[in-house]
């Protein structure tokens, strides 16, 4: 009854939307991934050197303020001696010498153990993986178009990273426990996708069994909840926290180390729906499932105007054949019997009021 042309449109509401994946300019994903795990590793990198340099300035100040103060008395109590009474001459010198030997002896401690070298080392280190950090940084933020040739760009990057490695002095035990403890993982309450899933599923049961909804409110409700369970999964994926502090970009003076990769951009989407500006990646089995359900509905609304229109004109409900006969054409044989035994036997039963 002229419902194969709804049934068409319908169609291509189910099927709204194809996403693939191509390169651009030589890029994909599985290169950035690269950078981004570099970029990542070099912003560890800058704050343990940067930690570092901190620990060893004070360690130098502790050894080179005191030897400073030494140094000035006994330069002064030198140019003094001769005022000194004759029976404290003996004495004033012995406590310059001593003064003398142990800023010798602290100066000698603080060279054996390298201290200004290293504090100086982990300085440069630190400006060093700050400057790797920013350059792999500004080159993803570019659209893949206006980047160097990926080849071209892992080799010179590769090179950089192993060499920052090897010039870099070791970082101390107690720095990384310091760092575990800071940035480790705080919240344990972290979503999993199959917590999404089976989430998401129970609200769409729910919506899809609800009586009281007509055709058209329970088609966007269900298409709501996919659009919601389609933006969880992709923040599941880039591995974020239900604590909503995890999304603050911090500064990095505040200590906070986010990832590059959470500004990422989809390059790489392309739709065939040019109106739709957002694409997301989901699991196939939860895509397919819940367009296979809102196909049903949309199958489940043609069968229910069919029904109604002809009580209207024959003044009885159709049988099971007449709706088969009638809707064979426009929906998939199993879907139409099934549906259609369900809302006949609500409607014999009296059961079903809208129709």
């Amino acid at each position: 009854m002229g419902d194969s042309g709804s049934h068409s449109s319908s169609s291509n509401n189910v099927n709204h939307e194809i996403v693939r994946k191509e390169q651009i300019n030589g890029w994909n994903e599985h290169n950035e991934e690269i950078f981004f795990e570099w970029a990542d590793k070099a912003m560890c990198y800058r704050w343990l050197h940067s930690r570092s340099f901190n620990i060893f300035s004070s360690r130098a100040a502790r050894y080179t303020i005191p030897v400073i103060i030494m140094s000035t008395i006994t330069g002064t109590a030198n140019f003094a001696q001769d005022k000194f009474p004759e029976e404290y001459k003996v004495l004033a010198q012995m406590a310059i010498g001593t003064i003398n030997i142990i800023a010798g002896i602290l100066t000698t401690i603080a060279q054996y153990y390298k201290i200004n070298e290293l504090n100086e080392a982990h300085r440069i280190s630190s400006i060093s993986w700050s400057k790797f950090y920013q350059n792999i940084k500004v080159e993803m933020a570019k659209h893949p178009k206006e980047r160097k040739s990926p080849n071209d760009m892992l080799n010179s990057y590769k090179e950089e990273f192993d060499r920052l490695l090897e010039i870099s002095p070791n970082i101390e035990d107690k720095v990384v426990a310091e760092f575990k403890h800071r940035f480790g993982k705080k919240d344990k309450g972290l979503y999993s996708s199959k917590e999404v899933k089976d989430k998401y599923q129970d609200e769409m049961n729910k919506v899809l069994i609800n009586e009281q909804l007509d055709p058209n409110t329970r088609d966007k409700s269900v298409g709501k909840l996919f659009d919601d369970y389609l933006a969880e999964m992709n923040k599941v994926k880039k591995g974020k926290s239900k604590n909503q502090l995890e999304f603050l970009k911090k500064p990095d003076i505040c200590d906070e180390l986010i990832s590059i990769s959470e500004g990422k951009r989809d390059w790489y989407s392309v739709t065939d729906n040019k109106d739709e500006g957002i694409t997301y990646e989901v699991s196939p089995e939860m895509l397919k499932e819940t367009e296979k359900r809102k196909a049903e509905e949309i199958y489940r609304s043609q069968i229910n105007i069919f029904i109604d229109e002809y009580h209207k004109l024959k003044g009885q409900y159709p049988l099971l054949e007449d709706i088969i006969d009638n809707k064979k054409d426009s929906i998939p044989l199993e879907s139409l019997r099934e549906i259609s035994i369900s809302i006949l036997k609500k409607c014999f039963d009296g059961t079903d009021n809208n129709v």
